[in-house]
């Protein structure tokens, strides 16, 4: 299956999972929030919400906007944004959210777990995109990283090559900006992809790439991320 099309079946699986009902009303503190936006999220279907309109309700969700079950409802949309890159909001925060509050079901967060493991491969494929930031709020959601982080390598095409290339210069840079980003990068936890990076399966598929079709386009780069890695491993 396609990277596209198994995102679509996962955004579709979501929509099934979280098939609640929508909320009458989505209240939040009059501080901070805006009573007639609120009042727009209720007033039409969750799958015609744009990101202009949910993304500052992911934002706030939970924190001082809304139940859990106006989240849950809400969800399916949200990450379809995410996966289409429209919706404004940090996906960090909206991933953050799994922990933040709950509970949540096994079924919701399989439903979840899935859509990441897919949007991530598709953002590994997508040469416009950077995958760190779903590996980011993949993390900060405590799903299973690296169980992800091992499929993307099962029957690598040159697309996925090309896109692990990416991913090792785009860590590399980030490993040495003054700024690291998001907390999450600085907690213990975030070595799972320097640890993932640097195992060996990345490389091997990597060599593999470069030793099998030297002419290909990418094959530069793939020899590259070989010497990255092989530099920083020592």
């Amino acid at each position: 299956m396609r990277a596209r099309d198994a995102v679509a079946a996962a955004i579709e699986a979501l929509y099934a999972t979280f098939d609640g009902p929508a909320p009458r009303a989505v209240t939040g503190c009059p501080c901070c929030s805006d009573g007639a936006h609120l009042a727009s999220l209720s007033a039409r279907p969750r799958r015609q919400l744009d990101g202009a309109a949910l993304g500052p309700y992911a934002f706030s969700a939970l924190y001082t906007v809304g139940t859990l079950a106006d989240f849950k409802h809400f969800l399916p949309r949200i990450l379809e944004l995410v996966a289409a890159d429209t919706l404004d909001c940090d996906t960090q925060v909206v991933f953050h959210k799994l922990v933040y509050d709950g509970p949540w079901t096994a079924a919701e967060l399989a439903a979840v777990s899935r859509f990441a493991e897919v949007a991530l491969a598709a953002a590994v494929d997508d040469p416009r995109r950077s995958p760190l930031v779903l590996i980011e709020s993949i993390g900060l959601a405590g799903l299973p990283l690296a169980t992800m982080l091992d499929r993307l390598l099962v029957g690598a095409d040159a697309t996925r090559v090309s896109g692990l290339a990416r991913l090792v210069f785009d860590y590399g840079a980030r490993l040495t900006a003054a700024a690291p980003g998001w907390i999450w990068w600085k907690q213990g936890a975030t070595s799972t992809l320097r640890d993932w990076l640097l195992a060996g399966p990345p490389l091997v598929v990597l060599r593999r790439a470069v030793e099998g079709d030297v002419d290909h386009p990418d094959a530069g780069a793939w020899a590259s991320a070989c010497d990255v890695l092989e530099c920083v491993s020592g």
